[in-house]
């Protein structure tokens, strides 16, 4: 179990080691922006799409995003991936 579920499951929500992980957290966070969709069933969690309308690293003009839009790679194409 990761250190800071255990804190919270062990009741330690005020102690000083939770707050400077969360602090940690929230730090790493910060430039953080978008939305991702997910689709939960069974345990299981698939992203179904993904989107950020500043400091996008993700291209959707790419080849390879084509699978977020539903569209798939013909066979002929897949030489020049490799």
């Amino acid at each position: 179990m990761p250190r800071y579920a255990s804190l919270i499951y062990n009741g330690y929500w005020w102690s000083p080691e939770r707050k400077m992980l969360q602090a940690m957290i929230d730090a790493s966070q910060v430039n953080v922006n978008g939305r991702v969709r997910l689709k939960l069933y069974r345990g299981n969690a698939m992203v179904v799409g993904r989107e950020s309308g500043s400091d996008s690293l993700f291209d959707t003009r790419s080849p390879l995003s084509r699978r977020n839009r539903g569209a798939t790679t013909r066979p002929t194409r897949r030489d020049s991936f490799v």
